[in-house]
This record gives structure tokens, C-alpha cells and sequence, in this order.
């Protein structure tokens, strides 16, 4: 028994850690991956967005030359044009005050701007940061300036590591540059610096020993890349070894293309799959000695107490084991097994009540349901309604009726839901509907919590058919209403109709049965049948009383106005 109580158990643990482990294994891995891929996807699209930003930016400034003009009703191309051709002084110098403005308050408003600056042809500067170095006079400079005038005013991008106006060393630069004018007179050049760490502050963090990152031109030609490792180049040939993500800026002028290597992504995957493995292999290694040391603890024991209880006989005595080592849990045996009978033979007293009261309560139910009178008025509604033709309602209510006899009938539980009895009630109302037709009105306002509560089976029909056999008043309508709400830990179930209600005479009487049909069950003797409507008000709330383990409260009582009602409530149970 100890062997296969440690291999029952071992096996349980293996398959319930294997069974928990696996799928969350699975379920962590996709989501590390998903959600690295997805950083890595915001981190390019951080990029791309600060270029749109710029780019936007560089595009207003660039606009503003155009269509600016001051208080004399020039705009800043004038200006640029009178410094490359005009010679009388006070021109240039209005011209330059103008420019010189214009630079100050873009640096103002685009603050975000490393350096914005103008480049007449003349020569000369106009720039929102000192300048040491004229670097459009450098040889550098020649080679890309050469590529700007076939872009016909497009935007030309370059990077440099350092501030080529300045020679300091940092901070590093994304340019944005664009001839002024390049369709007619090619006016001069409009340069905007952006500090690269404000551009690729989204992919800062990332491993670049494993990472990619290249900014493309609207002609495909890239003009930024960032790469660690030049042995990890991307290549037509080794790309289905990365991950690679793409943005576009919403003008289309900037592609920022990001690639990062597979095993970078998914080294965490790996290194969590070698923790769960290690985890696993050092749990089942403790299982294997705790299980086999809590086998040896438990089983000694019984073994002592299966030779004792093979010894009892029919005679209550306590139970002859040798309690060595003092564990209270052997005395406890000894009391719990003498409860344990008490228990069961009130139990087995209280079940044989209950089956007693529902076979009665079975037997009492197929006596009303097939009583001639509600089966000729059933067959007699279905007559009517044939000699109209109208076999909807006739399907209607051969199915109702074929469902409630059937419940009805069904001897499987004695027990059910609170919401199977309100469709069997619902039913049998819709039968009743069918036979009075206006005379008859119900409605049901119950909390949707109250759906499982346990209640016996036949709880409500009884007391509807009971307002229906004593509600009506000649040919005054009869409404019934069946309410229930949770208050607390508590249930509340009324029903009640706007009929004639209890005379003044019968209300006592039936309180007084009523209470003597609850009393005789705590003596267990066979109480008197109170029969007005089917299965009574008596056995209904004797039923009740036995489900709720005295816990039932009810009242009967007739409405202010007019009418009766019952209400019962009790703890709550589910099933």
C-alpha cells in the first residue's frame, strides 16, 4: 500500500506539474515574444514618428520663405535674391536684418531644433547657433551639394557624428537640407539640425550586437545605419535569421528600417525554458522524498487502526488502539466514529421522512394532473382551437402540457433548481392562459441570482393553482404575481394574486394546520394532508422546512387592498 501510494501520488504530481507547467511554458514563451516583438515594432515606429515631426517641421520653416512677407510685402526669397545680386548697401542691409529675424524666430517657435540656418549663394550665413567653420566652403561639403540640385527642391538627408559648423564633437546630427528657389534663380540652401539622440532616443536601449537599424531616402538610399557587428550585416542571403520591422513616414519621404537578429529575441525564451526545466527537476527530486517519508508517516497508522476496527464488534465500545505517541487525531477517530452513527441514523430517519413526504406529494401530483376535469379542459381548449385551425397555439400547448406532466411526473430527484421551477410554472400558467384567456394575467420578477437556489420539486405550482382555484371573483380578472430578491444572506419568494383572498374564518385555520403539519416533523409522526390546491400549502412548506434544516420562515396573509399572498424565505443554498 505505501508503494502505491507513493507511485499514485508521484504520478498525480508528475502529470499535474507537466499538465500546469507545459502550457504555461508555452503561454510565457509567446507572450515574451509577443511582446518583445511588439517593443521592437514601437521602438522603429518611435523612430519614423520623430522623423515625420521633423520633417514637418523642416517643411513649415521651408514653406515660410516662400510665403512670409514682412511689413514692406517682400518675402525672404527676395531677400536671399538681393543679397546675391544688389550692391547698394541699404538694401543688403535691410535684407540681412530680415533674414536674421526670420532665423530668430523660427529658432523660437521650433525650439525642439538643434540649429536652423540659410545659405545665400552671396556667400553668406544666417544661422540660429554660432558658426566657426563654413563647411558648404569645405571639399566635403562639394560632394553632397552636388546631389541637391537634382532633388529640384526635394529634401536631402545626411548624419554626422559631430557639429561640422563648430568642430565640437558632440552632439552627433541628422540634417535636413533643401535648395531655396531651384526652379528659377537657386536662391541658396535652408540646412535643419536635429541632435540624432532626439531621433533614436526609442531605439537607445536596444543590443545593437544584435540589431540594425538603417534610415532610408524616398530614392532607397541610406543615409543613417547603425550596426555593431558588421559580421551580422543584413543580407538577402541570412534575412530569415532577423526579424525585420519597416515605417514609413506618413509623407513617404523617410523609411526607418530596424533588424534584429532571431537569437537575440529569443534568448529570454531559452534562458526561461532552462529555468522551468531546472525548476521541475529540482521539485520532483523533493517530491520523490517528502512522498516517501509522508507515505511511511500515514500508512503505519492505519495499519494499526485497520487492526483494531477488524477487532470492533456491534457493541459500541471505544476502539482499541494503541495511541503511542499520543496523537490526538486516533482519540478523535474513536468520538467521530460514535457521531458518525448518531449522525447516520438521524440522517437515514430524516431521508426516509422526506422520500415518504414526496412520494406522497408524487402520488397527490398525478392525482390532479390526470383528474378528467383538468384534462377535459385541456383537451377541450385544444378542440377549440382545432376547429379554428390555428395549430401554432395547439403546438404550443400540447408541448407545454407534455413537458409538465413529464416534470411532474419524474421521480429522478427530489430536489431542483429554482429556475426549473419557474419554467414549469411559467408552463402551467401559459396552460391556465390558454383555458381562462383575458381572466388570467401573470408576471415573474425574480434576481437572476436566485436562479440555483435549491427548493423541492412542485414549490410553486401548487400555491399558483391555489390562487387560481380560490382567487377568481366572478368576472373580474386575475393577476398573479411570483416576486423573489436576495436581502443579505437571505432569499425572499412571494406569491400573490388580487382575487377574493382568505375569508377572516378559513385564515386561522389554515395558520393553525399549517403550523401543527411542521410541528408533527420534529416527532417524525405521520401528519394530517391539508388539500386546497394539488399538493397543499402543508406539504409544500414541510418539504421546505426539511430542505432549509429549519432555517424556513414564511408568512400567509391577505393583501391590503385585496387578495392573498404567501412568502417564504430562508438561507441562501446553491446547488
Amino acid at each position: 500500500m505505501r508503494a502505491k501510494l507513493f507511485l499514485t501520488y508521484m504520478l498525480i504530481i508528475i502529470v499535474c506539474t507537466l499538465g500546469v507547467s507545459i502550457p504555461s511554458y508555452f503561454y510565457i514563451k509567446e507572450n515574451i515574444e509577443s511582446s518583445t516583438l511588439s517593443n521592437l515594432e514601437q521602438s522603429v515606429q518611435g523612430v519614423s514618428d520623430q522623423l515625420n515631426a521633423f520633417q514637418n517641421e523642416f517643411d513649415n520653416i521651408s514653406t515660410q520663405l516662400y510665403l512670409n512677407y514682412d511689413a514692406a510685402g517682400n518675402t525672404m526669397i527676395h531677400y536671399l535674391n538681393v543679397l546675391n545680386k544688389s550692391t547698394d548697401t541699404i538694401e543688403r542691409l535691410k535684407a540681412t536684418q530680415s533674414l536674421d529675424k526670420f532665423i530668430q524666430i523660427n529658432s523660437s517657435i521650433y525650439q525642439d531644433l538643434y540649429r536652423i540656418t540659410l545659405y545665400a549663394n552671396s556667400g553668406l550665413l544666417f544661422s540660429s547657433r554660432p558658426i566657426v567653420n563654413n563647411i558648404y566652403e569645405s571639399e566635403a561639403s562639394h560632394t553632397w551639394i552636388s546631389l541637391i540640385a537634382p532633388l529640384r527642391g526635394n529634401t536631402f538627408y545626411r548624419y554626422s557624428a559631430s557639429d561640422e559648423w563648430t568642430n565640437e564633437q558632440q552632439p552627433s546630427i541628422f540634417s535636413f537640407i533643401r535648395a531655396i528657389d531651384p526652379n528659377d534663380q537657386q536662391s541658396g540652401y535652408i540646412e535643419v539640425q536635429i541632435k540624432a539622440a532626439d531621433i533614436l532616443a526609442s531605439v537607445d536601449s536596444l543590443n545593437w550586437e544584435g540589431s540594425q537599424l538603417r534610415l532610408l531616402d524616398d530614392k532607397g538610399n541610406a543615409f543613417y545605419t547603425m550596426i555593431a557587428n558588421e559580421e551580422l550585416e543584413v543580407t538577402s542571403n541570412n534575412r530569415d535569421n532577423y526579424y525585420t520591422f519597416t515605417k514609413t513616414t506618413s509623407k513617404k519621404y523617410i523609411v526607418a528600417e530596424l533588424a534584429v537578429t532571431k537569437d537575440l529575441v529569443l534568448s529570454p525564451i531559452r534562458l526561461l525554458r532552462n529555468i522551468f526545466i531546472a525548476s521541475l527537476a529540482v521539485f520532483l527530486i523533493f517530491s520523490v522524498f517528502f512522498l516517501s517519508f509522508l507515505a511511511k508517516i500515514l500508512i503505519n497508522p492505519l495499519i494499526k487502526l485497520k487492526s483494531s476496527i477488524d477487532r470492533i464488534d456491534l457493541v459500541d465500545k471505544p476502539l482499541g488502539i494503541e495511541n503511542k505517541y499520543k496523537m490526538n487525531e486516533v482519540d478523535q477517530i474513536n468520538r467521530a466514529f460514535r457521531i458518525m452513527n448518531d449522525r447516520l441514523q438521524n440522517s437515514l430517519q430524516q431521508i426516509i421522512q422526506f422520500r415518504t413526504l414526496q412520494l406522497q406529494s408524487h402520488f397527490d401530483t398525478l392525482q390532479s394532473q390526470i383528474n378528467p376535469h383538468f384534462l377535459f379542459n385541456m383537451l377541450g381548449v385544444i378542440q377549440a382551437l382545432s376547429d379554428k385551425g390555428d395549430t401554432d397555439k395547439i403546438n404550443k400547448i400540447t408541448s407545454n402540457l407534455a413537458d409538465f406532466l413529464r416534470y411532474s411526473s419524474a421521480t429522478s430527484s427530489a430536489v431542483t433548481s429554482l429556475k426549473q421551477e419557474i419554467e414549469l410554472t411559467r408552463k402551467y400558467l401559459e396552460l391556465m392562459k390558454s383555458r381562462y384567456l383575458y381572466r388570467l394575467e401573470y408576471s415573474f420578477d425574480l434576481d437572476q441570482q436566485m436562479d440555483d437556489l435549491i427548493v423541492p420539486k412542485l414549490t410553486l405550482q401548487p400555491l399558483v393553482e391555489n390562487c387560481l382555484q380560490h382567487g377568481f371573483r366572478d368576472a373580474h380578472t386575475l393577476t398573479i404575481r411570483i416576486t423573489g430578491k436576495i436581502i443579505g444572506d437571505r432569499w425572499e419568494l412571494t406569491v400573490q394574486d388580487d382575487g377574493i383572498g382568505f375569508s377572516e374564518t378559513i385564515l386561522p385555520t389554515i395558520r393553525d394546520k399549517v403550523e401543527s403539519y411542521l410541528q408533527q416533523l420534529d416527532t417524525h409522526a405521520q401528519g394530517d394532508r391539508l388539500g386546497f390546491g394539488g399538493l397543499g400549502l402543508c406539504s409544500t412548506l414541510a418539504r421546505m422546512q426539511l430542505i432549509l434544516k429549519n432555517q424556513l420562515h414564511y408568512t400567509v396573509g391577505n393583501n391590503v387592498n385585496r387578495g392573498a399572498y404567501i412568502m417564504m424565505s430562508g438561507n441562501i443554498k446553491f446547488l
